[in-house]
């Protein structure tokens, strides 16, 4: 397989129209080549849990400072389904401590989930609620799975989140994977960025990516969105396998 090298990059917008930002985003990045490893997670608050921006907070700090801790085990002492493993584990502890939280406090806070954890050419997705995670080739491709209901009021049909983080103590989340290709992109955001979004819009950004300027292309995508009239909280992040540039050789 040619080789390739992952980058990431994250954005976040509250908008003109919200009193506040209820996402949180990271894009985490270490080590290099075969022991580069990414961590890219989007929380969306529950809107209609007020004080929902905790939630979010609470869990990507919480994998910020588990991704710090882990990152020069691999390869040496953790292989990628260790690190998978792992951060599984951290997940559980998280949502437990969230959901304590809540409870203690009587505040009802909750947010999505969507993580895409990169180790190596392996790849794999942690995820609760309608955040999404999408593969963006030639087509885009939805990796995750929107849990919602259907539901009736006042005569309107309307979906409902059936699933979110500190909904309850022992989180439900859904874990998938697979190998990683040379010039696969993958799309990591919260609702607000996709009720408007295309896969035109995505390759128009992807030519010349780079490390240094992923993030410019994440908040690129934001103000599209932005132009075409979204309100909501909008948070982007880019996972991309960059081919390495082949050096020709003069004789």
């Amino acid at each position: 397989m040619e080789p390739f090298d992952v980058i990431a990059g994250c954005a976040t917008d509250k908008g003109e129209y919200r009193e506040k930002n209820q996402d949180r985003i990271i894009s985490l990045t270490a080590g290099g080549g075969k022991s580069l490893l990414t961590l890219s997670c989007v929380c969306d608050g529950i809107g209609s849990l007020k004080m929902s921006e905790i939630a979010s907070e609470m869990m990507t700090a919480g994998l910020s400072e588990w991704f710090n801790h882990v990152k020069d085990y691999y390869p040496e002492i953790m292989n990628c389904t260790d690190m998978a493993d792992s951060l599984e584990g951290e997940i559980i502890k998280l949502n437990e401590t969230i959901y304590e939280y809540r409870m203690n406090r009587e505040n009802a806070i909750g947010c999505t989930m969507s993580i895409l954890f990169t180790a190596g050419d392996d790849y794999y997705i942690f995820h609760a609620g309608d955040s999404r995670i999408y593969l963006v080739t030639d087509t885009m491709k939805q990796l995750t799975r929107d849990e919602v209901v259907v539901k009736e009021k006042n005569g309107i049909m309307k979906e409902l989140l059936a699933n979110y983080v500190a909904k309850q103590k022992n989180i439900w989340m859904v874990r998938t994977g697979g190998k990683i290709k040379p010039g696969n992109m993958y799309i990591i955001g919260s609702d607000g960025l996709f009720k408007r979004l295309c896969h035109d819009d995505i390759t128009s950004v992807s030519s010349g990516l780079s490390s240094k300027n992923i993030s410019r292309a994440c908040v690129e995508l934001i103000r599209t969105v932005r132009n075409r009239g979204e309100t909501d909280n909008v948070s982007c992040a880019l996972v991309y396998a960059a081919p390495r540039k082949r050096l020709l050789w003069r004789l």
